[in-house]
């Protein structure tokens, strides 16, 4: 055979191994794209969510709530915690004062006259902390002052069960219905003085307010 002839016959060899070896790439580059794809969105998706954390703000939680009725009254007990504390810790340790005011009512369930309230309780607790001990420091009136370290700790061991009672005058009527209404805010107490421009303009309020009633038949 000629050296024409062969190039002849080569040439179209040619040209068909490399239009495969061009189609087999862009398979391959199509098969990565998704890939690709899902691994780009799961980083962009983790860095929103990295960037949504950071700005959280602090909730308060009510953790467990239940009430039983004895004859002095009705004995609440509860647990209460801070979700995303980080915030609240910061600006205590920035010498931020905070009360926590629990806001607890025994009301008798009406129809068409607004709900009588037959008894009610307000409790409070001072939040700070001090400098030289490096303690966050938890107080309220009648009882003994709570110290740790740690803030979660703290909120842990104080708010994790607290006992209420709502005494009342005269005996619940069977079949009746009653509500319990429970509001705790924490806010601001004392600002150091850095702070106190930004909160003219701003809610002294922490956190939101926390509302929550239960009703029980009698």
């Amino acid at each position: 055979m000629s050296l024409s002839n062969r190039i002849s016959c080569c040439f179209p060899a040619c040209v068909l191994l490399a239009l495969l070896a061009f189609f087999l790439h862009e398979a391959r580059a199509q098969s990565a794209l998704p890939e690709e794809q899902a691994q780009r969105s799961s980083m962009e998706l983790g860095t929103m969510g990295t960037s949504a954390n950071t700005g959280e703000t602090p909730k308060l939680e009510l953790r467990s709530f239940t009430l039983e009725t004895l004859n002095d009254g009705v004995h609440v007990n509860m647990g209460l915690g801070i979700e995303h504390m980080g915030i609240v810790r910061s600006q205590l340790r920035d010498g931020a004062v905070m009360t926590l005011t629990c806001n607890m009512a025994l009301e008798r369930v009406r129809t068409i006259l607004s709900n009588e309230i037959l008894s009610s309780e307000t409790r409070t607790y001072q939040l700070r902390h001090d400098l030289l001990s490096r303690e966050f420091i938890l107080s309220s009136p009648g009882t003994p002052i709570v110290r740790q370290k740690q803030f979660g700790t703290l909120v842990a061991s104080a708010w994790q069960h607290l006992e209420f009672v709502l005494p009342i005058q005269e005996p619940l009527v069977s079949g009746e219905t009653y509500r319990v209404q429970l509001k705790i805010t924490l806010e601001h107490a004392e600002v150091p003085p850095w702070l106190e421009k930004a909160l003219f303009f701003w809610s002294w309020e922490v956190t939101p307010p926390l509302s929550f009633a239960q009703e029980f038949v009698f």
